[in-house]
């Protein structure tokens, strides 16, 4: 009979455990999905940080563009690459997704925290519209997840 337990840590900190424990307890310990979940947490936190609540239509989507360009950054071009991808996965159209995800974040900043928007986006933003576009919007958020930027979490 096995057992399982719940680390909750950064990834760098489970991997050094996971080494200790298999050199010291001489047993293999199995890592699922470690990364995954951290990176998913880190999005949640962000977004719900930014004022982007998960009850509305397009957060699912924005949540699944994050993820999917944090992955695979060799993505250029959006509406080529990265939207095909996700609205495919979700069957709707390219132009949906682009529309849900635009509302989305104009919805949520609107709620957000005047000072962590700044902070992220600062002069990234179209004075003319008052939020970043959605690109410029996923790009930061990676960004941001990269150099481990500390927000309310």
């Amino acid at each position: 009979m096995g057992l399982a337990y719940i680390i909750c840590a950064n990834e760098e900190d489970i991997y050094k455990l996971k080494t200790l424990a298999e050199e010291k307890l001489k047993i293999d310990i199995n890592i699922n999905n470690v990364s995954n979940i951290i990176l998913e947490q880190r999005i949640t936190h962000i977004l719900h940080d930014l004022g982007i609540s998960s009850n509305l239509k397009g957060y699912k989507l924005l949540k699944e563009c994050i993820t999917y360009y944090f992955l695979n950054k060799s993505v250029n071009n959006f509406n080529k690459d990265l939207y095909p991808a996700i609205a495919e996965s979700n069957n709707i159209s390219v132009k949906s997704l682009d529309k849900c995800i635009s509302r989305v974040i104009e919805k949520g900043l609107l709620n957000a925290d005047y000072e962590l928007v700044d902070k992220l986006f600062g002069s990234s933003i179209d004075i003319d519209k008052g939020k970043p576009t959605n690109k410029s919007f996923i790009m930061t958020i990676v960004e941001a997840i990269n150099i481990n930027i500390d927000f309310k979490v």
